[in-house]
């Protein structure tokens, strides 16, 4: 079942139990439940909704450099463009969600599926363009984080070609370890990209790109990038 098969059965499966959780978008499901409550006039500041979110993930950011935007559509949008001037050799995952796609706008790639199984057919696949993979963590469909040995055949690609570049979507990861990320950053090939207000129900509001100084320093993805001294 691809992305759009889905979603017809989903609305399928909503029309004869609209509180059916499993197989929508929960937050917008049961919006119409929650009490009506008057907007506050607080407002956050990038710098503030990262120190929060620093506080509940736990994430050390010593040493990395960090660029904000209104989202992970945003800044990835952002790459994507950039990335699409070097002629890169894009490869995105076929099966999770259709906005990357339309992001691409065209633009040739490579597709893989992760579901009902991960594919990585194409790591061992060489290229004499750039190569650019975006992963989602954790991936929809198929509902789950990569495995640890998936992470060291990930890491093991990147090392074969230093100019392989890692992108990844963590805009849903809400566990608290975030151990894989410190993993994949320490490669020196990898962007990840965090939304710092959609776990608080707030998309594309706070979003930043985090990576080493040197792969980020030639991105200027926005003009407001922040210190976290």
């Amino acid at each position: 079942m691809n992305y759009q098969e889905y979603r017809a059965a989903k609305e399928g499966y909503l029309q004869s139990d609209p509180l059916r959780l499993d197989c929508m978008n929960t937050q917008k499901a049961l919006s119409f439940l929650a009490p009506s409550c008057s907007s506050s006039e607080k407002t956050f500041s990038p710098q503030a909704a990262l120190s929060i979110w620093q506080d509940v993930a736990g994430f050390d950011l010593t040493d990395l450099k960090i660029i904000p935007g209104k989202g992970v559509r945003e800044l990835l949008a952002h790459l994507i463009e950039q990335l699409k001037q070097e002629q890169v050799d894009f490869i995105f995952p076929r099966d999770v969600y259709p906005v990357y796609h339309q992001l691409l706008s065209g633009f040739p790639c490579q597709q893989y599926r992760t579901f009902p199984q991960w594919e990585w057919d194409f790591l061992p696949k060489l290229s004499e363009q750039r190569q650019v993979l975006l992963l989602t963590q954790p991936a929809v469909p198929v509902g789950r984080y990569l495995y640890a040995q998936e992470t060291t055949s990930v890491l093991n690609w990147l090392s074969a070609d230093e100019r392989r570049l890692l992108l990844v979507d963590a805009a849903h990861a809400y566990e608290p370890n975030h151990s894989i990320y410190q993993q994949l950053l320490q490669s020196g090939q990898c962007i990840c990209l965090f939304s710092l207000s959609k776990p608080w129900l707030l998309p594309e509001q706070f979003g930043i790109a985090v990576s080493h100084r040197e792969l980020l320093a030639d991105k200027p993805l926005l003009s407001n990038d922040f210190s976290t001294d």
